[in-house]
């Protein structure tokens, strides 16, 4: 016995095409597409100090987003930590009202836990071309880069941006950082007693010292009369330690 074959009428089958495109296009309609991606997410840092850092995160969405919190996270494996809560710049743009922050941030997942600080987006949202640039200030704690996870939208995927940054660990010596030839230098002294701390200030051409105590700034005169840095060895009997930033004054 043969086959038994049926043929469809070739103009029943160009009838039907029109109405299988048409069904195809609608499965494609139903099909989620991504939401909340992020077009770009840059950073770059500048040292200010010994081991602390200005920076910059800049983040341009690809698309519209409504009033609501964009999420930013330090990743775990970063050399460094938030200093101060960060700040929305002026020189942002594509927002209709400035964006604030919120710190700590928001719930993001439970494998990621919770943001460091929010991005707030105020009435009116920002547009796809929006440019936000938001400055921290970073303590860092090893040399590598300082690398954050931003969400535009806690379901979507994040964005990461890193920079790369430098730790200066204290010596056994004299000063560490950059002394300006005239004003005022924020640097790291290696630690020793107050006369290796005069010494080292006089080869520097340092006119004054000054460090932090017990809330209180306290100065050293290297050379000066005893009396007149009778406050300053009083408040470090011991020495100075290694590590803090102290203020210098240079004597040109």
């Amino acid at each position: 016995m043969k086959a038994l074959r049926t043929h469809l009428p070739t103009s029943l089958v160009f009838r039907l095409l029109p109405v299988v495109a048409v069904a195809l296009l609608g499965l494609l309609a139903l099909q989620p597409s991504p939401v909340g991606a992020v077009g770009t997410v840059a950073k770059v840092c500048s040292q200010t100090s010994p081991n602390l850092y200005t920076c910059t995160l800049t983040i341009s969405p690809t698309i519209d987003t409504d009033p609501g919190s964009w999420l930013v996270q330090m990743d775990t494996a970063s050399t460094g930590t938030f200093a101060s809560t960060p700040v929305v710049s002026a020189s942002t743009t594509g927002c209709s009202t400035l964006p604030g922050v919120a710190s700590p941030g928001s719930f993001i997942s439970g494998p990621a836990g919770t943001a460091d600080y929010d991005v707030v987006i105020g009435s009116g949202g920002c547009d796809s071309s929006a440019t936000v640039v938001i400055t921290e200030t970073i303590a860092v704690t090893a040399s590598g880069q300082v690398c954050q996870k931003v969400w535009v939208v806690a379901s979507s995927p994040f964005e990461t941006a890193c920079a790369t940054v430098t730790y200066t660990a204290p010596g056994s010596g004299p000063f560490t950082g950059s002394i300006a030839p005239s004003g005022a230098s924020l640097v790291v002294f290696g630690g020793g007693t107050v006369m290796d701390l005069g010494d080292a200030a006089t080869a520097a051409g340092i006119r004054s010292v000054w460090l932090t105590t017990g809330g209180m700034l306290v100065g050293y005169v290297p050379g000066a009369p005893s009396f007149v840095n009778a406050g300053f060895t009083m408040a470090f009997p011991n020495g100075v330690p290694a590590g803090p930033v102290i203020l210098v004054a240079s004597a040109s």
